[in-house]
């Protein structure tokens, strides 16, 4: 089924507020060359480059010389943008019937996921929504719709895996593990010789999120019968289901 997918713009106002990064400071980084202008007229940024802005200005602070901190920047932006869109605030319009739309049941909690999520929720002092067990699972959708506004924005499915690491001695890698990353050296590898700084992008993510206050991308299927109205080409319900797999690393596949 068709799909149009409008990925929203942030103004440089809206842009400092998100990730910290001044309006004078947003010149000076264009002129310099380490951010692009898009389109004609007055600068509007996207997620991803909310994600780019929100990288460079954390390396960059903690150290980190400028021009080595632009040169991944943008890497990592597309790594925090794609997180972003695993999230259901990221979106607006159809995107809940994004399902309906590609002729897929929707999936429910399974009883043994209600009980975790009651077992978590409790041991904060809080409770579930009545509602939580007759939900339609996002998690499908979210990876769905993550994926074609990835592919739109970049032509590619690659995505840089959840983490990024700089080494003491200014090396640096995209890795699924900082554990896993660190247990590859040795004890006198220079890369352990001071402090490592770690990007997390889920928790970027997280903070764009939190901080935008509205969408990132508008849905809509064109094809879709107004809600509430019959859909001939929608499949019926499935029966409960296990949700699908987690957030991706760096695989060509998943994007």
């Amino acid at each position: 089924m068709d799909h149009i997918l409008t990925v929203s713009q942030f103004t440089p106002a809206e842009v400092e507020k998100i990730t910290g990064v001044s309006t004078m400071t947003q010149r000076d980084w264009r002129r310099r060359g380490f951010l692009e202008k898009r389109g004609e007229g007055h600068a509007r940024y996207d997620l991803f480059d909310l994600g780019h802005l929100l990288a460079l200005k954390l390396l960059s602070d903690r150290g980190v010389p400028l021009d080595a901190a632009a040169d991944v920047a943008n890497f990592c932006g597309m790594g925090i943008g794609y997180r972003v869109l695993q999230w259901v605030d990221a979106y607006e319009g159809d995107h809940l019937r994004t399902n309906e739309a590609r002729g897929l049941p929707e999936t429910f909690p399974t009883q043994n996921m209600i009980d975790m999520a009651h077992r978590f929720v409790a041991e904060r002092g809080n409770e579930l929504p009545a509602d939580f067990g007759t939900r339609p699972q996002w998690g499908e959708k979210g990876e769905w719709l993550a994926r074609q506004v990835y592919r739109q924005r970049f032509e590619t499915g690659v995505v840089p895996a959840p983490l990024f690491i700089w080494w003491a001695d200014g090396q640096h890698v995209f890795h699924d593990s900082f554990d896993k990353a660190r247990s590859e050296m040795t004890s006198g590898d220079a890369r352990l010789a001071g402090p490592a700084l770690v990007l997390d992008f889920a928790s970027l993510a997280s903070v764009i999120t939190d901080r935008a206050g509205r969408a990132f991308v508008h849905v809509e299927f064109p094809d879709l019968p107004p809600e509430g109205e019959p859909n001939v080409n929608a499949v019926r319900q499935s029966t409960v289901t296990e949700p699908g797999a987690s957030a991706p690393g760096q695989h060509e596949d998943e994007a």
